[in-house]
C-alpha cells in the first residue's frame, strides 16, 4: 500500500517512487481515461443542445402582374423552406440565408416584345389569350441553373406561363424570339430583358473534362458564372441517377425528347461505336457526369445570395405549390389563378419534356455497384453543402435507384 500520508506530508524516503512506480502508473492511466471521458461527454451535450430555428409561414395573396381583365386572387399559404435554418455546430459562423430576389417592374406591352406563341398552351384557345412579354426595363441577369437533363427547359415553359415574363437562355442560337408583331430575332445575351436565363454552367464541365484545368482550377474559375449572375438565381437539382440517364439521351438525340441507342448504356471497358460515332463508355460518362453534377450543385449552393433551390421531384409531384414558391423567390407576389390553372392543365403537353412513362432504352438496372456507390457519395457531399446553408435536404426518398449508404451491397436497382 502506498504511504499516501508520507506523500502528501513530504515524508518520502529515498527510493519511495521507485518502489511504488507501478501504483503511480496505474493512477496516471486512470486519470487520463477520466479526462477523456469527461471531454467526450461535454462535446456530445453541446452538439445535441443546438436549437433549430424555423422560418414562420406567411399568408400570401397573388394577383396578376399584367393587370388582365379577369383578375382572380389566388390565396395560398407557403413555407419558405429554402430559408429554413437547420442546426449547426456552435463553433461555426452564422448561416448565410438566401434572400428572395427583389421585385421586378412591369412587362413590356410592345408587340415586338411580346412572344407570338407559347408552346406550353398547345391549342387551348382559353389559355392562348395569356401572353408572355420581355421586360420594360433592364434587369440584371439572374440564372435558372441546373445540370443537363434536370428539367430546365420544361421549367422555363412553366415559369413563362405562370408569370407572363420571358425566360431566356445564355446559349447563342438556342432560340429565336418570335413576336406578335411578326418580327423574329435572337435576343442579345446582355439585353437584361428576361426574368431568368437558362444555364448549365458549362465552365464547370470544362474543369471536370480537362484534368489539366482541374489541377489549375481556382475559386475564381469555379465561381466564374456565379459571379456573372452576382449570386442571383434559382438552382434546380434532380436525382443524379435520372439526370445522368436523361443527359445521355440528350447527348445522342440532340433535343430534350431524343433517345440514345441501347448500346450507349451497355457496360464494358471498350469504346462504344455507334454508326460513325465513337463515344465514351457508359462508365466514363457516369464518372464525369456525376463529378459535374456534384460540382455544379455545391458551387451554386454555396454561391447563391438571392433566389433559392428547387428540387425537380417535388416540382413534378406538387407543381402548383412549387411554382408559387418560386414566384415568391423571384420577387413576384402576384400570380393570376387562371394562368396557374392553364399551366397545371398543360404542363405535360409541351415538346420540351421527355416522357417518363415511355419505353426505356436502358436496362432495368443500368448501374453497377461501384457506379452506384460513386453517385451515392456525390449525393452525400451535396447534402452537406445544403446543410451548411441551412437548406432542406435532397428528397432522396423520392429518388429512383437510390439506396441509403448503410444498405450498400443490398440494393436491387430500379424500384
Amino acid at each position: 500500500m502506498i504511504k499516501w500520508r508520507a506523500l502528501f506530508l513530504g515524508e518520502m524516503r529515498p527510493g519511495f517512487f521507485r518502489r511504488n512506480f507501478r501504483h503511480f502508473s496505474t493512477l496516471a492511466i486512470v486519470a487520463c481515461f477520466y479526462l477523456m471521458l469527461h471531454k467526450s461527454s461535454t462535446t456530445f451535450k453541446s452538439n445535441i443542445n443546438v436549437p433549430t430555428e424555423m422560418t414562420p409561414k406567411n399568408n400570401l395573396s397573388f394577383q396578376s402582374p399584367l393587370k388582365e381583365k379577369q383578375n382572380k386572387v389566388l390565396p395560398i399559404r407557403t413555407t419558405r423552406n429554402n430559408l429554413t435554418t437547420s442546426a449547426a455546430p456552435l463553433s461555426s459562423s452564422s448561416i448565410r440565408k438566401i434572400k428572395n430576389l427583389p421585385r421586378i417592374g412591369a412587362p413590356s406591352m410592345d408587340l415586338n416584345k411580346t412572344l407570338n406563341w407559347l408552346d406550353l398552351w398547345s391549342n387551348d384557345t382559353f389559355c392562348n389569350r395569356f401572353t408572355v412579354h420581355l421586360l420594360e426595363e433592364n434587369l440584371p441577369p439572374r440564372a435558372l441553373v441546373s445540370f443537363p437533363g434536370s428539367g430546365n427547359t420544361w421549367l422555363r415553359m412553366l415559369l413563362m406561363g405562370v408569370t407572363g415574363y420571358y425566360v431566356d437562355t445564355i446559349y447563342p442560337g438556342d432560340e429565336l424570339f418570335n413576336s406578335k408583331a411578326g418580327s423574329s430575332y435572337e435576343l442579345k445575351k446582355d439585353c437584361n430583358c428576361s426574368l431568368l436565363q437558362k444555364t448549365h454552367d458549362l465552365s464547370l464541365f470544362s474543369v471536370v473534362y480537362n484534368m489539366a484545368l482541374a489541377n489549375k482550377s481556382s475559386d475564381k474559375r469555379l465561381n466564374q458564372e456565379v459571379e456573372h449572375f452576382r449570386g442571383d438565381g434559382i438552382l434546380v437539382i434532380r436525382n443524379p441517377f435520372k439526370a445522368i440517364l436523361s443527359y445521355r439521351n440528350f447527348a445522342f438525340g440532340g433535343n430534350m425528347a431524343g433517345l440514345a441507342p441501347a448500346e450507349a448504356f451497355s457496360q464494358g471497358p471498350g469504346p462504344i461505336v455507334i454508326g460513325t460515332r465513337r463515344i465514351s463508355t457508359w462508365d466514363q460518362f457516369i464518372s464525369r457526369s456525376v463529378a459535374s453534377w456534384e460540382m455544379l450543385a455545391t458551387v451554386w449552393i454555396r454561391g447563391l445570395k438571392r433566389g433559392g433551390v428547387v428540387y425537380y421531384e417535388k416540382l413534378r409531384r406538387d407543381t402548383g405549390p412549387q411554382l408559387l414558391r418560386m414566384a415568391e423567390m423571384l420577387g413576384i407576389p402576384d400570380v393570376n389563378k387562371d394562368r396557374l390553372d392553364c399551366v397545371l392543365r398543360h404542363n405535360q403537353d409541351n415538346s420540351f419534356k421527355r416522357s417518363e412513362s415511355g419505353p426505356k432504352n436502358y436496362p432495368k438496372n443500368p448501374f453497377t455497384e461501384s457506379q452506384h456507390l460513386l453517385i451515392l457519395k456525390s449525393i452525400q457531399n451535396v447534402q452537406l453543402a445544403l446543410k451548411d446553408r441551412g437548406l432542406d435536404p435532397l428528397p432522396v426518398e423520392m429518388y429512383d435507384f437510390y439506396t441509403p449508404m448503410y444498405q450498400y451491397g443490398r440494393w436491387e436497382g430500379y424500384r
